[in-house]
């Protein structure tokens, strides 16, 4: 969720809806760096976002983790809006790049050790991936019936019956 959402108040609402429910298994990571696309977020913003997912109570509610951000960290559109949807001139790249005593490195360059790292995931990633599909593979076949349920949902459908699930103050709603 990032400022703009919080104007929004829809994810709010989401994570009042989700404590009411105790999805405490839900975490909402609030992307807070002070900027719309247009200008700073105390234009149209005022209230505490942590307070607010504080209010629906301690038991059961989701996760709520705060990140503060500065955009264009080290340019001259450090915390701007600019920063937030803008490009760098060549002047604002060599003012970081000097910051951080990479004036030597060339654009898009990535440090062996970062690519080695990388690469040790991507493939790791790879061979899970295989592990994956064959297990799926497996279940597939094993169980027809509930897999022809999975692959609903993993195509974004829902499953009939769906809100019989809800806690049971909402079981009314069930047909």
């Amino acid at each position: 969720m990032g400022d703009r959402c919080s104007m929004e108040i829809i994810s709010n609402e989401a994570a009042s809806l989700a404590a009411l429910w105790k999805l405490h298994k839900l975490t909402l990571i609030h992307d807070d760096n002070h900027n719309t696309i247009d200008s700073s977020t105390d234009l149209a913003l005022s209230e505490d976002i942590s307070a607010q997912f504080e209010a629906p109570g301690e038991t059961g509610k989701p996760t709520f983790v705060w990140v503060k951000r500065t955009l264009g960290k080290l340019s001259r559109k450090e915390g701007t809006s600019k920063a937030h949807h803008g490009t760098f001139d060549d002047n604002d790249v060599t003012q970081m790049k000097q910051k951080i005593k990479w004036d030597d490195i060339e654009p898009f360059h990535v440090i062996p050790m970062v690519y080695r790292e990388m690469q040790a995931h991507a493939d790791l990633g790879g061979r899970l991936e295989q592990e994956w599909h064959s297990k799926l593979y497996y279940y597939l076949n094993k169980f027809p019936e509930k897999a022809a349920e999975f692959k609903l949902l993993l195509a974004d459908g829902i499953l009939p019956g769906w809100e019989c699930s809800l806690p049971v103050n909402y079981a009314s709603i069930c047909f």
